[in-house]
């Protein structure tokens, strides 16, 4: 075997700059072009916005010390099924899994509709967006089929092909605006009953607490990490780190062009102000843009969701063919099913269904995690791991803020227990046969 090779026949290459560039990939999505607008239209006041994006990225930065401590106890791929079903049992290992897996495929195809969409409004294409975004989700299949270490050096370059784009808005934001004297001093929030300002702060936070969604992707590598212990922590950490900066200097940098009330009217705030920027290629510009962050957080999907099934398999919850190892030593045959699923959801009306509890998904399986974090740490505290501070308060902090309710997310959890039933029986009978 060799010295990089996991039992399982997956290599041990990744280290912290693979971590970091996947955590970008995946996190800065197409949020950070829309929400300025959308929180803008609830909150007049830029520096309480501004501290709501700050808060955002140390909310984050606690959940991500908790993910560390959880995944570097259990360094298993698959993410929060390893974590799981370490601590709770295969049956929560099975529903957490099963939920992460779906609403990641669900995801992927909302990513490749939207990239679809782009390249359609840019070229002007005739074919139906579908046919574009199914194309768009094979090929970067192909791409991945052929082992992680060219996978991981195309998800670097466009990560920082992303960062960088971004970036480049935000120096042209901050230059113009201080040149051509367009900054201006932005009004307060109107004076409004506390009642209202808090209502307004709420839904600014839930939009801000979604563009922040999927800096958790480093986990789902853990197994492929050479020093997973050293390296997961740093990944989470500095990746978290890194898109604070970015977003809080992408708002600000708006707040310097704009006033906060053309803000607030604008579905793309950030094409407005390319526009104010560039002129006529405002929009081409932030096109372009907009196609590179959607296709990078695409490419990251792609590249981890196939590790959930894998994991999934190994322990015997999903058909066990899939959990084998392909001659270029990635789960190939989780993402062949990783894909067929992402394709039909970009296909079909079911896709519409598992994009309305997305949140909620999202939110159960981060819950989970900061359960199995304060679990095991309860009843093992000398399990080696990264420890997070603040033991139990920091823990049970997370699980209560990311608390909340859904009865179309409750239905997906549901039908994981029949599942659960139906997959043991199934490798229960290929076992004897």
């Amino acid at each position: 075997m060799n010295k990089k090779e996991n039992a399982s026949g997956l290599l041990k290459v990744l280290g912290v700059g693979f971590g970091i560039a996947v955590l970008v990939g995946n996190a800065i999505g197409i949020g950070i072009l829309r929400m300025p607008g959308t929180i803008a239209s609830y909150l007049s006041n830029e520096w309480l916005i501004t501290m709501l994006w700050i808060l955002g990225g140390f909310l984050s930065l606690v959940g991500a010390v908790l993910y560390a401590e959880a995944s570097t106890a259990f360094p298993f791929a698959g993410g929060p099924f390893a974590i799981s079903e370490k601590v709770f049992g295969k049956q929560a290992g099975f529903t957490v899994g099963f939920c992460d897996w779906v609403l990641n495929t669900a995801a992927n195809a909302g990513l490749a509709i939207a990239s679809a969409e782009y390249i359609h409004g840019m070229m002007g294409l005739q074919v139906p967006v579908s046919m574009t975004a199914i194309l768009i989700v094979l090929v970067f299949s192909a791409i991945q089929w052929f082992g992680l270490k060219s996978s991981s050096a195309i998800q670097s370059s466009l990560s920082l092909l992303k960062a960088a784009g971004l970036l480049v808005l935000v120096t042209a934001f901050f230059i113009h605006g201080k040149v051509s004297g367009d900054s201006t001093v932005i009004e307060s929030t109107a004076q409004a009953s506390p009642v209202v300002l808090f209502g307004a702060i709420i839904l600014s936070f839930r939009a801000i607490t979604l563009s922040f969604a999927g800096w958790n992707a480093p986990v789902y590598f853990s197994e492929e990490n050479t020093d997973t212990r050293r390296d997961l922590p740093r990944s989470l950490i500095y990746g978290v780190l890194s898109i604070t900066l970015i977003y809080v200097l992408v708002n600000v940098a708006m707040f310097c062009l704009m006033p906060v009330a053309s803000i607030a009217n604008s579905q793309l705030a950030v094409a407005d102000g390319a526009n104010i920027v560039f002129g006529a290629g405002g929009k081409m510009v932030v096109t372009i843009i907009s196609i590179i962050i959607v296709m990078s957080s695409l490419y990251a999907g792609i590249l981890y969701a196939p590790r959930i099934i894998f994991g999934i398999s190994r322990s015997g919850l999903f058909f066990s063919f899939a959990s084998k190892i392909n001659r270029f030593h990635i789960p190939g045959i989780a993402l062949v099913f990783t894909t067929i699923l992402t394709v039909l959801f970009a296909a079909s009306g079911t896709f519409e269904f598992v994009m309305s509890v997305y949140t909620f998904l999202y939110v159960f399986i981060d819950i989970s995690v900061y359960a199995a974090a304060l679990y095991a740490r309860w009843k093992d505290k000398n399990l080696p791991s990264f420890k997070a501070k603040g033991f139990p308060i920091t823990h049970l902090f997370m699980i209560l803020v990311n608390t909340v309710s859904s009865r179309y997310a409750l239905l997906v959890i549901l039908l994981t227990v029949p599942l659960f039933f139906l997959f043991r029986m199934v490798n229960k009978s290929a076992t004897h046969s």
